[in-house]
């Protein structure tokens, strides 16, 4: 398996939206397979769902956003190769600016990334096992800039 990232949207993702995104995915791929589609002969898949509202971290998320995400746009790529992380990358960017959304890379991006343009929350947490982590979260405009460095990728 590959990266992976969520994008946060202000509304559920009725079944309307999600042939829209279906549609765009079918525009952007060379091959669709239900939830699993290619680009650039890359295997990635896209998934639908509400937001996690029960947790303390989400609404902490929220306040630091302004607004309340309602839905999860999830995206992973089948690979982990560069150029895997540079297309879920692409494809999450793609989404982000069509819902005016965030990304969420569901991890912690490196020190180097943290003094982009555009907004960049950074979200303790603890995880299953305990420990204190941090999980990032963009807008569009600071995406963008992570693509086009050097060191870009993706958390897995």
């Amino acid at each position: 398996m590959g990266p992976t990232a969520g994008i946060l949207v202000r509304n559920t993702l009725a079944n309307k939206q999600q042939q829209a995104i279906r549609t765009a995915i079918a525009g952007l791929s060379e091959k669709v397979d239900g939830d699993n589609f290619w680009i650039q002969g890359r295997p990635l898949s896209v998934g639908f769902g509400p937001c996690d509202e029960d947790e303390e971290d989400f609404k902490i998320l929220c306040d630091k956003l302004g607004w309340t995400p309602q839905g999860c746009i999830d995206c992973s790529a089948g690979c982990n190769s560069d150029i895997d992380h540079r297309v879920l990358g692409e494809v999450c960017l793609h989404f982000v600016q069509l819902f005016n959304g965030v990304v969420d890379f569901c991890g912690e991006l490196p020190a180097s990334a943290l003094d982009g343009p555009g907004k960049l929350w950074s979200l303790p947490y603890q995880s299953v096992m305990g420990i204190q982590c941090i999980s990032h979260f963009s807008d569009a405009e600071f995406l963008a800039w992570w693509l086009q460095q050097p060191e870009f990728y993706m958390i897995k």
